[in-house]
């Protein structure tokens, strides 16, 4: 899912409305609509099938693959995914200085398994290292 903000938008003090941060955030709709075209928006798919990694000039797609049980909340998957390739990269002893195509993969991977579990219960509920393959890393 993305977020398309405009920029400009009215500005919404955020004691005005429970629909709003105390970083004083524009409320994102479902669906955009045309008496709401100063509001932004969330645009994305319920089937992915992968996620692009763009490095320079280059995209790589990397599959995501098929679930094993049926997505019951998909709250926190983004979350959980960010997180995860975080988590793997420094888990698997990566800095900064050793980005590459080939790592970036893995941890997009990685972060695929994460999100998997996520998905699967409701809420905003990321695994515990336990509930990962003993492969992850």
């Amino acid at each position: 899912t993305y977020v398309d903000a405009n920029p400009d938008a009215p500005d919404n003090a955020p004691d005005e409305s429970q629909n709003f941060s105390d970083r004083n955030q524009q409320l994102a709709q479902e669906e955009a609509a045309e008496e709401l075209w100063d509001m932004p928006s969330t645009v994305g798919e319920d089937d992915v099938e992968s996620t692009s990694i763009v490095t320079g000039g280059r995209v790589t797609e990397v599959p995501v693959a098929p679930l094993d049980s049926p997505v019951v909340d998909s709250i926190g998957a983004g979350d959980t995914f960010g997180g995860a390739l975080v988590a793997w990269w420094m888990a698997s002893g990566r800095g900064r200085p050793d980005v590459d195509a080939k790592g970036l993969q893995q941890a997009v991977l990685a972060a695929h398994e994460a999100a998997a579990v996520v998905v699967t219960r409701r809420g905003a509920d990321p695994p515990r290292r336990a509930e990962l393959p003993a492969d992850w890393v």
